[in-house]
């Protein structure tokens, strides 16, 4: 999914939000023109952890955290790819990547990114992305294309691609609409409740409040986020017609 600017003030309240009414922390957290501090004065339970673990395997190493979770359905041709990332590739100055999630078979997994040394996360990426049967089903495909060949220094053959936006697109133009974002495609309760949630512009400044000093709840929090849009994104790719 493509990964809007940060937006400091609403990571700033999100993160107050999160883990002061879903964590029951004291929290103090401050915003500069660099970066986000993140300083955790009480952790008592990590909610999204035990999510994770109910839901899924959930494995951890020195570099990465990954989640696999089996579905009831499946994507039996292809497979389905979502990256977060710090930017956009030939927009902005940073775009590394920070999350892999795709869903193939019926198994579903979400590899998130622990370490600022991006390397050995990026090999073991590339390694999965090289294995996963073509073509790659992604919402904005060019968004998934361009990462992978100008962040990740991989061949991406525009043919390997399937963009599940391209028919909604259209349709939007059309209408004399503008593209259609998968949030305003497919919502979730918190849209209908007005409630906070991740979305991908937060996804930045959530990494670098991790890499300041925050706990891997931050992490849990993009891998929910990249969850969620795999989800729905399956639901674009198995109900309509592309």
């Amino acid at each position: 999914m493509v990964a809007e600017p940060d937006n400091r003030a609403r990571v700033k309240r999100l993160l107050e939000e999160e883990l002061s009414a879903s964590l029951g922390n004291l929290t103090r957290l401050w915003v500069t023109q660099e970066h986000v501090c993140l300083f955790v004065v009480r952790f008592i339970t990590d909610t999204l952890a035990d999510y994770w673990s109910a839901v899924g395997g959930l494995k951890e190493t020195k570099n990465h955290i990954k989640s696999t979770m089996t579905l009831a359905l499946g994507v039996e041709k292809g497979s389905l790819i979502d990256f977060e990332t710090t930017g956009r590739p030939n927009i902005d100055k940073e775009h590394e990547v920070i999350t892999l999630g795709y869903f193939h078979g019926n198994e579903l997994v979400v590899i998130q990114r622990k370490s600022k040394e991006k390397d050995l996360f990026y090999d073991e990426i590339k390694r999965i992305l090289r294995q996963l049967p073509k073509p790659f089903y992604s919402y904005n495909a060019d968004f998934e294309r361009s990462v992978m060949e100008g962040e990740l220094g991989m061949e991406a053959d525009p043919g390997d691609f399937v963009d599940i936006m391209r028919p909604w697109k259209n349709k939007a133009e059309k209408s004399g609409l503008k593209w259609p974002k998968l949030d305003e495609l497919i919502s979730e309760p918190e849209d209908y409740f007005k409630n906070n949630k991740i979305s991908g512009k937060d996804i930045p400044g959530l990494w670098k409040a991790y890499l300041a000093g925050g706990t891997e709840t931050l992490l849990r929090m993009i891998m929910e986020h990249s969850l969620s849009d795999l989800l729905r994104e399956t639901i674009l790719l198995v109900r309509y017609e592309l």
